[in-house]
């Protein structure tokens, strides 16, 4: 449903307000790789771990993923012969960091995939301080000791989360409700247009009679548009001959069918 699209779009225009060509998803791609953070892994005074330049971050979230890979954890490093043990900065405490020194700049941090996480697991005290209350510079700012490092960590106003989530992936379940009250929400439904102004008739065609095969056979207590498919199933471009969309058909879009209908 365009749910990656979008969110590039999204922190283009938190980070640079004057940027104009969102119609054009090139300039709009271009702009968002340009801003991508890049990471200084050399070892600093107590941890390693810190943002050179750029303001957008992209992470997926899966099963493996934890708390010292998004805040801070200890790390082993060998030189051939030693081991030893250091601090890393994880990538949520080096854009908090960064934000902190630049206050005039927003930072965006892009989790994909937010549900598929361990969210207790990987956020940790960040359940309290995420709240836009409990900022930095806010009514009741927090502040709490990280249990490696034992710095004191507050999470800056200028610093944005953008999660993304698939509402159909029953595997994972639905997102904790601690995180949820502490986001907004905006569905991004499956839209006939896109398909209509982006691709072929005959794709159309077929848009509409997908979406009419599920209206006639889902069960009651799924919800339809959870089930609908997304537009981007059925985007082969205006001159397609059915090549493309025979290829879609037979190898995405009726196995999700019959998976659906089993």
């Amino acid at each position: 449903t365009g749910k990656t699209y979008t969110t590039a779009s999204l922190a283009i225009d938190l980070i640079n307000p004057q940027f104009q060509d969102f119609n054009d998803h090139s300039e709009v791609m271009k702009e968002y790789n340009k801003n991508l953070i890049c990471i200084d892994t050399e070892t600093g005074e107590k941890t390693k771990g810190s943002i050179k330049d750029g303001q957008i971050g992209f992470v997926t979230f899966h099963q493996s993923f934890e708390y010292e890979d998004f805040i801070e954890g200890i790390k082993p490093t060998s030189d051939g012969t030693n081991v030893t043990y250091h601090i890393e900065n994880g990538l949520f405490k080096m854009m908090a960091n960064k934000a902190r020194k630049e206050p005039e700049k927003n930072f965006v941090l892009i989790i994909d995939e937010i549900n598929r996480g361990n969210i207790s697991k990987i956020f940790g005290e960040l359940i309290t301080l995420l709240e836009s209350d409990k900022r930095e510079g806010k009514v009741h700012p927090i502040t709490v000791i990280l249990p490696y490092s034992k710095e004191s960590f507050s999470v800056p106003s200028n610093l944005f989360i953008i999660g993304t989530m698939n509402t159909t992936d029953r595997s994972v379940g639905s997102i904790d409700y601690a995180l949820r009250r502490r986001f907004d929400f905006a569905t991004l439904s499956s839209q006939r247009e896109v398909v209509e102004t982006l691709s072929s008739e005959k794709a159309l065609k077929l848009f509409d009679a997908v979406q009419t095969f599920i209206e006639k056979n889902h069960e009651n207590e799924l919800d339809i548009e959870d089930l609908k498919i997304g537009h981007s199933y059925f985007l082969v471009g205006k001159n397609d001959n059915g090549a493309k969309l025979e290829i879609k058909w037979k190898y995405e879009i009726l196995p999700l069918l019959r998976e659906y209908y089993k």
